[in-house]
């Protein structure tokens, strides 16, 4: 399914859906990136190129709503940013299980960060199949 025809669906949502509407504007808005643009996509750049004010619920609702849809448009990432403001991706079992346990293990010193939530930032890509079926 190519990224026109999501499109057409989540159109005929729209009317009915206002999460719909969003996600058709951030389709048409991701259409007008170019591919190298769309490697880290987060809620700021979302916002700004749809010219909010605020990341909203929306926006947010919007965005889960392409990450679940089949296929998904977008594949979530999580990225660790420590005090020293290096940067890891985790996967998502490793979120989960932070979650889960109250504690996230550094990936490269394995000691535990308790304080950890405030250190965690979501962001997406495009996925693959439809970023090379549009280019």
């Amino acid at each position: 399914m190519q990224i026109e025809e999501i499109k057409e669906e989540l159109y005929d949502l729209s009317s009915k859906v206002h999460t719909a509407e969003i996600s058709v504007k951030i389709l048409e808005y991701l259409l007008s990136k170019n591919k190298n643009d769309l490697q880290f996509i987060t809620y700021q750049s979302l916002q700004l190129g749809l010219d909010l004010e605020v990341v909203n619920a929306d926006l947010v609702s919007a965005v889960s709503h392409l990450t679940n849809h089949n296929p998904p448009v977008f594949k979530p990432h999580i990225m660790f940013v420590t005090e020293e403001e290096e940067e890891y991706e985790i996967s998502l079992e490793e979120y989960q299980s932070a979650l889960k346990n109250g504690v996230l293990v550094h990936p490269e010193s394995g000691e535990e960060c308790i304080d950890f939530k405030s250190k965690l930032f979501p962001f997406f890509t495009l996925n693959e199949t439809l970023l090379e079926e549009n280019n």
